[in-house]
């Protein structure tokens, strides 16, 4: 049964598919933390497999989303669809955030300096005194720039993903249909 389109239908279904975007990049995202776990070799390899697998759900994900919505509504153009697809991305991207958020909050700052101090005595012949001073001055900063980023990191996957699946699934007009604006006449009328 196909229902005729309408902005709020849009916002709504865009709100529920992002939530369940959301749940599953996060399911991925901790078991990819848990694969971690497994220590050497087999920690690398496993965390790299999730990775893989996580971008691949993701993409799929997105597709039937769009693709439900598509075929769920009648009346649905290239330009509604794609606009679908952006706030999908949108709500998708804030819960995402908010978790790296609460993540970003939740670690240890002495767990991350001593990261920071393990990279900078690998890289301890180029950071000089003012680089180590920066990078201490953004550990308070640290929740909010990991909430930014992962919003636009994952606000850029969807805008992609949107533009991509819009044009498979939507009816695309023809720019040779109805050249003269909606009355019958053409060319050969004139």
């Amino acid at each position: 049964m196909s229902n005729e389109f309408s902005s709020s239908a849009s916002w709504n279904k865009a709100a529920v598919a992002g939530f369940v975007m959301a749940a599953v990049t996060i399911a991925m995202e901790l078991l990819k933390g848990w694969s971690g776990t497994a220590g050497g070799f087999l920690g690398v390899l496993l965390n790299l497999l999730v990775s893989i697998a996580k971008i691949v759900v993701c993409v799929i994900l997105f597709r039937n989303l769009m693709g439900r919505f598509a075929f769920g509504f009648s009346g649905v153009t290239y330009p509604r669809l794609q606009h679908y697809g952006l706030k999908l991305a949108l709500f998708s991207s804030l819960l995402c955030a908010a978790f790296a958020l609460y993540q970003a909050i939740q670690m240890d700052p002495e767990e991350i300096r001593s990261a920071v101090e393990a990279s900078s005595w690998q890289f301890g012949s180029i950071l000089d005194s003012n680089t180590e001073a920066a990078i201490e001055q953004l550990f308070p900063k640290l929740p909010a720039i990991t909430f930014f980023f992962m919003f636009g990191y994952c606000f850029l996957w969807g805008w992609s993903l949107s533009t991509l699946f819009a044009r498979g699934f939507a009816q695309v007009r023809d720019p040779f249909d109805d050249t003269f604006g909606g009355d019958d006449q053409s060319i050969d009328n004139q």
